[in-house]
Formats: C-alpha cells, structure tokens, sequence
C-alpha cells in the first residue's frame, strides 16, 4: 500500500489500473482495486486536503479535495504541452469520439507522436471501434483545463472561452475568414488551420486561470 501510494504521489496525474498491476508485480486487477480502496479509506479517515479517487477510465488518481482545489492551484506546477500536442487534443476535444486516423490524416503524421504524449499524460484514452481505434478525451482532460463537469459539455465551455477571448473569426483553411457562428451549431471550422485558435484559447485559457488564482 505504501508503494501504491509513491507511484501515485510522484506520477502527478492519474494512473491506469494495468500499469499498476505492472509496477506493483501482481497480475490480479482485483489486488490493485483492494489496494486502491484500502489507501482511500485511510485518507478518508485522516480528513485532510488529499484524497484517492477512482476515475472512469480505469485509472486511479492522487487528488486535492475539491475545497481546497483553488488554494493548490495558485501553486501547482503542471507539465507544459508544446504547441503541436496542444493543437492535436485541441482537435481531438472538439471532434471527440474521433479515429486515430482522422486526427493523422487532417493533422498529419507527428500527430501520430502527439498522441503518445497525450496518453503518457492520461490526458486522452484510445479505444478499439469498429474501424480503427477511437480517441476520446479523460476526465483528467476536463480537471487540467479547469472545466467543471457540472457546467456541461467541455465542448461547449471551450466555446465560452472563445468567447471570452473575443476570438471572433477562424481561418477555414481557404482563405475565408468565416464567423464561429456561422458553423453548424456554432462550431469553430474543423481545419488544421482553425484548430491553431482552439489551441490558443485552451493555453491562454489555463495561463489567466492560474494567474487569477494566484492573485
């Protein structure tokens, strides 16, 4: 339990059930719930600022009590994406169920790179679909751009954020400047070209989240 504890205090991020089974050297998923459970109940026991939560993804997560979750952020440190994996999850948040190969074809082939990165941060989890693997966007997506889940679908939050952002016109790849609102539904064009202002208004987005926290 002690090991559990390390792995998940040190990774940072949520962990996924069967590289715990790995780390931890037992081939029985059921150990690694036991695990889990048992380190949960004894930081529910104590009362204090961490807990252990299980996620919907299969993984298992180290966390801030969600009261003291504004205080931790003025001081949290998270790994920075580069602007090539951002652009991709961008993509990837917007189109969500969407094939690998979709990503790859309208992104191209570093996407491929992209999405390892995205998945070593648990950011987004692929899945077999009835033509090729489907990527969708985690839960722990969701926490690290601080959309809340009570407010709905993040689709429609990162829309808000554009907003916000006064990101009145997107580049449809053409030429054309074409308004956010003249798109189905009020979506952002689905180009490559488009998806560079998705990705500027994720990152600015958690740039003036952690600037007013701090504040």
């Amino acid at each position: 339990m002690v090991k559990l504890e390390a792995i998940l205090y040190a990774s940072g991020r949520p962990v996924e059930i069967e590289k715990l089974k790995g780390v931890l050297k037992t081939s029985s998923r059921k150990r690694v719930i036991n695990l889990v459970r048992g380190l949960a109940n004894i930081y529910e026991a104590r009362g204090g600022a961490l807990i252990i939560e299980e996620l919907p993804e299969d993984m298992v997560a180290l966390k801030v009590r969600e009261e003291y979750s504004d205080v931790a952020r003025a001081f949290a440190s998270k790994p920075l994406l580069k602007p090539g994996p951002l652009k991709t999850l961008s993509y990837i948040a917007y189109h969500e169920p969407v094939e690998v190969r979709e990503v790859v074809s309208r992104l191209g082939s570093r996407a491929q790179s992209h999405l390892r990165t995205l998945e070593e941060m648990a950011l987004i989890t692929r899945e077999e679909g009835d033509d090729g693997p489907i990527l969708r966007t985690t839960r722990y997506f969701a926490d690290y751009f601080r959309l809340e889940a009570e407010k709905g679908d993040p689709k429609q939050q990162l829309r808000r954020l554009f907003e916000a952002l006064r990101i009145k016109k997107l580049d449809n790849g053409d030429g054309h400047k074409t308004s956010a609102s003249e798109e189905t539904n009020g979506m952002p064009p689905s180009t490559p070209e488009a998806m560079t202002y998705i990705a500027v208004g994720l990152s600015r987005g958690l740039e003036e989240s952690d600037t007013s926290q701090a504040h």
